[in-house]
């Protein structure tokens, strides 16, 4: 490959990288007393900034993939405190053969 063919190829990608910047999201459960609480399951719901409030199978669906899930203390604003699960998530980036992304 010439030179001038590389740096039109990286350039394209660097555009397209400036184009479609990555996306996260961080999301929480609805928070439950510590005697109350459960393991989070598929029709656990989530409250996500972007996303909306779905359930983990729902932000799958929509192209969001799974960085991490973890129990999470909070502040119930009466002294006490009440659990809620977080969930980390990144939007789903999908190339095409030619190695351009789609979203």
């Amino acid at each position: 490959m010439s030179p001038r063919a590389l740096l039109r190829r990286v350039s394209a990608v660097a555009l397209c990288a400036a184009m479609h910047p990555a996306a996260a999201e961080i999301c929480y459960s609805d928070a439950q007393g510590f005697d109350a609480s459960t393991p989070p399951t598929n029709s656990t719901p989530f409250t996500c900034p972007r996303a909306g409030r779905a359930t983990l199978p729902q932000l799958a669906q929509a192209g969001w993939t799974l960085v991490r899930l973890s129990p999470l203390v909070v502040s119930d604003g009466q002294g006490g405190s009440r659990i809620s699960q977080q969930l980390v998530l990144k939007a789903g980036i999908r190339l095409y053969a030619n190695g351009f992304e789609s979203n």
